[in-house]
């Protein structure tokens, strides 16, 4: 089974629209609105346009936006079929996307990558991701909670390293297309970029959830990011 989508089709099947993160804690914008803990803002839009699906975080309200949006990265689900899930013992993800941007190195630390298992709930997700700085890392999330909830202060950080990021020589600028793989076989897992390997694990994949694949992208601190995906092929 193969299943390749360029985003030429805007209804094949990815979620669009804007996702949504309750505020927590309240804060006050820059331009003096109050924003009160519990309430939802939108953080993340997702939208198919010019042969790309593109996942935008917009400005942060500490650079003049209206509302927070650091630490928004949303996992999207794969459209397979029904009948595709759970996912078999062997199975390869390839994705192609660049940043909307003129330079390298920005937005600063922003990501994307394939989320290569997921549980139903999406609580608990595994990506092969790289950044703008040009690093990899394969980064499992705990507690996830849908668009990105990561706090560095709070106490409750949630991501958790398989490999750790590390700056490798290969990956190409920000505004230039990267292409990552990853191959599953049964209780091994292989991660490449560009067709270069880069790692290969014997361990968590074995009990890794197998409910959804799809793909991942967002910032760091540093907004607005965007980026545009132009091919995802499932096999």
């Amino acid at each position: 089974v193969v299943i390749v989508d360029d985003f030429s089709d805007p209804a094949s099947g990815w979620h669009t629209g804007w996702a949504q993160r309750a505020v927590e804690p309240a804060y006050r914008d820059d331009s003096g609105n109050w924003h009160e803990e519990g309430t939802l803002e939108d953080v993340a839009h997702m939208s198919y346009g010019d042969g790309h699906y593109r996942i935008y975080i917009p400005m942060d309200f500490r650079g003049g936006g209206t509302v927070d949006t650091w630490f928004v990265w949303p996992a999207e689900v794969a459209p397979l079929p029904a009948a595709y899930y759970p996912l078999p013992d062997h199975y390869c993800i390839t994705a192609r996307a660049k940043f909307s941007t003129t330079e390298d190195y920005s937005p600063y630390l922003a990501h994307w990558g394939i989320v290569f298992g997921a549980n139903e709930s999406l609580s608990e997700i595994y990506t092969f991701q790289i950044n703008a700085n040009h690093y990899m890392g394969v980064v499992g999330f705990h507690n996830y909670t849908y668009p990105g909830d990561r706090c560095v202060d709070c106490g409750h950080d949630i991501e958790w390293p398989m490999y750790n990021w590390h700056q490798v020589d290969h990956i190409n600028p920000a505004y230039q297309y990267n292409t990552l793989r990853v191959e599953v076989a049964g209780s091994t897992a292989y991660f490449y970029v560009n067709g270069v390997k880069m790692w290969t694990t014997h361990n968590y994949v074995a009990s890794m959830p197998r409910a959804h694949i799809g793909l991942i992208g967002g910032d760091f601190e540093i907004t607005p990011v965007k980026v545009m995906f132009d091919y995802f092929r499932y096999e």
